[in-house]
Parts: structure tokens; sequence; C-alpha cells
């Protein structure tokens, strides 16, 4: 297996406690920067479940300044693109630029660090914002999320969900700035940039912006501790936004830094058909169950999820395609993963590792996340050969270890049944 080429960084962290990254490539005259913030979905307040999507709007409508719509007017008319991404566990916020822009970017996130203004009229904005963002989630299907509330009771992660209309309202100007003021400090970021920059000259830049941002103190880290469940559990609901049942078969994993994890990417993979296809020929191949099936390992700083995500196919029971999943798990007991099979899983692993570094911007983000959840921004390196190690007998002891069925949450997804009104029937007739 060719070894992915080593991307060299600088790691230095400031006296305000931000941590520093920046890797050089001169492929391009363009880089990207990203400050991850370690907050997330987690992190909202009992009872004030949504402030964080609160934050994350008013970040980008100013400061005393930069004018409520000219951090995006800036990036935009100086070539550059600007996102941002809210997760469980990280905020980031990414540009790319021309690599000339380098001051206006620094400019742009350190303002916001330091001096984001909070007004009603912003608020106000915010809040409507993260609403209409949150009508249109609603009007799709989530049962991922569903699934996730059945197997978190009493993690910071039982949060993740929970953001409503009547919550949203009910938070006040005070509590946001608050919010803000705690989790949006340099001691709780990092910024990585990458591109066609030089390390040592973007550093002092980075300190001429940043150095004077004032430290501030850390709040205490969430509780995401989640003991396994003692016994199955299982939830149907009916969906509106759903053509067709689903069946979601999950289990709660160790937290993303355990060495386990790669064993569960591997078995992930060799479940799906790109990996040999475990769950195409127990609910395909040898019985017509489902349409299609997955696997997917949703990878945490806490414990995360495993889970199957299947389409039965008309008429099929629930129960059918869920030991059917469940057989498909326990064959890597007497039947591990081949070797060619292992061989073609890493270089779909490699592949992906190299697609992420085509982009400055999304290597600027992996380097963060990487720092910000697992505090190891050297995984952008070792993580191929962290996967590259696993063998089929680690695979045979995480399903046999990890995916217990009496620690399983099954959820059932069905249609929603149309409703009759009134007075009407849904039978035929003239008009």
């Amino acid at each position: 297996m060719p070894p992915l080429p080593r991307l060299a960084f600088i790691d230095q962290r400031l006296a305000n406690g931000l941590r520093v990254l920046i890797a050089a490539d001169h492929a391009a005259p363009v880089f990207g920067i990203a400050v991850t913030y370690r907050f997330g979905t987690r992190d909202d307040p009992e009872g004030a479940w949504g402030i964080t999507r609160l934050v994350e709007r008013m970040m980008f409508l100013g400061s005393p300044h930069v004018g409520r719509f000219e951090h995006r007017f800036f990036v935009l008319q100086n070539g550059g693109e600007l996102g941002a991404e809210l997760t469980e566990d990280r905020a980031t916020f990414y540009e790319a630029f021309p690599s000339n822009q380098l001051d206006l970017a620094l400019f742009l996130e350190s303002d916001r660090m330091r001096s984001l203004s909070f007004t009603q009229a912003k608020l106000d904005e915010a809040r409507q914002d993260v609403k209409s963002a949150l009508e249109s989630a609603n009007r799709q299907s989530h049962p991922a999320e569903e699934l996730a509330s059945l197997l978190y009771e009493h993690s910071a992660y039982r949060r993740v969900a929970r953001a409503s209309e009547k919550n949203l309202n009910t938070i006040g100007l005070e509590a946001v700035e608050d919010f803000y003021r705690q989790y949006c400090a340099p001691g709780d970021a990092i910024i990585a940039l990458a591109g066609d920059l030089d390390p040592a000259t973007t550093l002092e830049r980075v300190k001429r912006y940043f150095a004077s941002v004032p430290a501030r103190a850390l709040p205490k880290p969430p509780d995401l501790a989640e003991p396994y469940p003692a016994a199955p559990r299982r939830k149907t609901l009916e969906d509106p936004s759903l053509t067709s049942a689903r069946l979601l078969v999950g289990y709660l994993v160790p937290p993303g830094h355990a060495p386990e994890v790669y064993a569960l990417e591997v078995l992930a993979a060799a479940l799906n058909r790109e990996g040999g296809g475990r769950l195409y020929e127990f609910l395909a191949q040898q019985k017509h169950l489902a349409s299609s099936a997955e696997a997917l390992l949703d990878v945490r700083e806490g414990p995360g999820l495993f889970y199957v995500s299947a389409t039965p196919l008309p008429g099929v029971k629930p129960e059918e395609v869920e030991k059917a999943i469940g057989d498909a798990i326990a064959s890597f007991a007497h039947r591990p993963v081949s070797s060619s099979q292992l061989q073609a899983i890493r270089l779909q692993f490699l592949r992906r590792q190299i697609a992420f570094r085509e982009s400055d911007v999304v290597t600027a983000v992996q380097l963060g996340r990487f720092a910000a959840i697992f505090n190891d921004p050297d995984l952008i390196n070792t993580a191929t050969q962290h996967l590259n190690a696993v063998t089929a007998e680690e695979v045979q002891q995480v399903a046999a270890q990890e995916l217990v069925p009496a620690r399983r949450a099954v959820l059932w997804a069905s249609p929603a049944k149309p409703r009759t009104e009134p007075g009407h029937s849904n039978g035929g007739g003239s008009r």
C-alpha cells in the first residue's frame, strides 16, 4: 500500500491559548482558513436548546468594525468562498481565498472572535434564520437522529435534536452573548491554515491579529459519558416525509480516540458493497428483504454510533430485516474479512484521504477537527496508517464485543398514513 505523503505543519499555541496550525501547499495560489471552536450542539444548556445554532448565525452578522453583511461581502468581493459547519462536537467557520488575501482573512476571523456585536435586531434575524432551517429540516426525514435519541439518555449528546421554535423563543440576548463570551474564546479555539503560504511569515501574521484577543475562562467540559443499554431499546414512528419504510439498527461504540474505532470503520466498509457486501448478501442475495442497506459509523469525541439503515421491500416485516442485519454482523465470527477485501477497504480509505488533500479548505477543516476532537492534528497523516494496521481478527473482535444484540437500539420508521377528513371518503366517485 503506497503511503500518503506526509503533510508538514506548524503547531503552536499563543499566550491566550489559541492553537495555530499552518500547512504549506504551493500547488495553486490559494489558501484555506478554518477556525474551529470546541462547542457543538451537545453544549446547548438545559432549557436553552438551540442556542448554539443562534450563535453560529450571529457570527456572520457583524461587529463594531464589520457591518451586518460585510463579512460575506468582503470574502466574495475578493475572490473567496465561505461557510460554516456545526456538529455535535464543534463549530467551524471557514473560507477559501487567493493567497494575496491573508491579512483580510485573519482580520475577519480575529474580529469576530474578539468583538462580535449583539443587538436585539440581530438576534431576531438569527432566530428567524434558525427557525426557517428547522422548518425545512422538519419536512425531511431524520431517522438517524431518532435512533440517537434512543441510545443517548445521560450524555450531553441527548440535547442534540431538541432545538425547537418554542425553545428558540425563550432564549434572550443576554444568554446568547454570555454563551459567545464563554465558548468563542481563544483558549477553546483552533485556527488552521493550509495552502500557498509561508508558514513562518503566516505565524507572525496570525500573532499580529490574534495575540491581543483577551484570554477568557473556559467553560466546564460537557459530560459525554453514556452507559451501554442494559436491554434492547425499540421505537416505532410514522414519518410524513418518508416515501418508504426504514429500519435502523444501532449501537453505542467507543469514543473517536479509541483504537477500536479503526476496526469499526473497516467493519462498516466490509458490510457495505464496496468492501465485500455482507449486507447485500444477507438482505438481497440470500433473501429478498431490502432494496438497500448501508452501515455507517458516526465518530464523536464521546461515545459514537454504529448503525445500519435498511429500506425493506414492501410487505417485509421489520423483524425479518433486523434478524438478517444481526446475522450479517454475526457472520464475521466464522467468516473473517478476506485479505483481498481488507486491501480494497484500505485503498478506498486512501482515496478518500487523497481527496481531502486536494482542497486547501478541507485540509484546514480536517486539521482543526482532529485537533478539536482528538487533540491530535497529526491524524491527518497517521489515520491511514492506523486503518492499514487493522487485522481481520480485530474486525471479528469489535463485531463480537461492540455490536452486541442485547445492547442494540431498533427504530422502525414508516410513511404516515393519509388522513381522511370527516365526512369524506378515500374511495373513487364521479364529480
